[in-house]
């Protein structure tokens, strides 16, 4: 395996955006610095997307202190956004991205790069672990995938592997621009949009048992706890990921199985939408439904064909069948 000291050039980007974040910051940050890894092997990139509270003078502060991390700033403009600044100026091999309220475990990430200069993987994919408010925290169980194998992206979503969050994974940066991959703007849950879209096309793809991160689960980030806006930005945010994925065949060479995949899993998100509004149906403005009702339509997502991803999902589809079903619950929202 080849050695750390013999590489010469930037090998690691950690992109970080940062929404006020003073809280976090120098945890984050004193967890990366305090890794067993030269500083000439890697950069820190925060982004400070808009920020109101002291979070870009803390980052000043620390890239004054320390010659490789990198601040950017912007206006409020998303985390997707925030991280697509970062990717673009990256000059690491590999790019790994770290939300600010999260944190690398001690010297696990000499071992990493260890792992991605022998192997030279498009994905790297580490365990995490998660923690709550109260500090209690669960590992992320072994993989059942074997270690050091390199497997087809396609294989392991059919075999119902789901990517979800883009933390605790490391990408080859050449992978990432050869395939024009970034992240959708002002949307929520873009992570999981784009790790399907890399995993769809990746050949060379490895899992290491390697416990490397911890994330912060807060329960007050909970829908239940969204206001109007933010409820109706996250199923607006759904409609668009699933009409990313029913598009990816126009964009990319996808088998026929894994076309069938992305149009069953954007069926499901439609359903889903529906679903959501049936639970929100006292807790959502009228003005609400009118706009997602029109975006479903505008997407081109009603009325469904095909299947879902599920059979339970498949039989409330049926009723989907026409645009109807958007004007059955703006008929009923005051009645309920």
């Amino acid at each position: 395996m080849e050695s750390l000291i013999k590489v010469e050039s930037l090998f690691l980007s950690i992109i970080i955006p940062v929404f006020n974040g003073e809280k976090y910051i120098l945890r984050c940050i004193k967890s990366i610095l305090s890794q067993e890894l030269s500083k000439e092997l890697y950069e820190i990139i925060l982004i400070n997307d808009g920020s109101q509270d002291k979070s870009l003078d803390i980052c000043n502060a620390l890239s004054r202190e320390y010659s490789h991390i990198i601040v950017l700033d912007q206006p409020n403009s998303g985390q997707g956004t925030a991280r697509n600044f970062g990717m673009s100026i990256a000059k690491g091999k590999y790019i790994t991205f770290v939300d600010i309220d999260d944190y690398f475990h001690p010297n696990v990430l000499k071992d990493i790069c260890n792992i991605l200069m022998g192997h030279s993987p498009e994905i790297l994919v580490s365990r995490n672990t998660a923690m709550n408010c109260n500090g209690e925290s669960i590992c992320q169980p072994k993989y059942k995938y074997a270690i050091g194998e390199k497997y087809i992206g396609e294989k392991l979503l059919l075999d119902n592997y789901l990517p979800a969050s883009v933390w605790s994974k490391f990408y080859l940066a050449k992978f990432l621009k050869k395939n024009s991959i970034s992240f959708l703007p002002n949307i929520i849950h873009e992570d999981i949009e784009m790790n399907l879209r890399s995993f769809a096309i990746a050949t060379e793809i490895e899992f290491t048992n390697i416990v490397t991160y911890t994330y912060y689960w807060n329960p007050i980030s909970t829908d239940r706890l969204m206001d109007d806006d933010k409820k109706c930005k996250s199923i607006l945010s759904d409609l668009v990921i699933a009409h990313s994925y029913k598009h990816l065949k126009n964009k990319y060479t996808l088998s026929p199985a894994l076309v069938e995949y992305f149009c069953q899993l954007s069926n499901s998100l439609v359903v889903s939408v529906f679903l959501q509004l049936m639970k929100l149906r006292n807790h959502i403005a009228f003005s609400s439904i009118i706009q997602i009702s029109q975006k479903t339509k505008e997407l081109g997502l009603i009325p469904i064909h095909g299947r879902t991803r599920s059979k339970k999902m498949d039989r409330v589809a049926k009723l989907l069948f026409s645009y109807r079903w958007f004007d059955f619950l703006i008929k009923f929202h005051n009645r309920w």
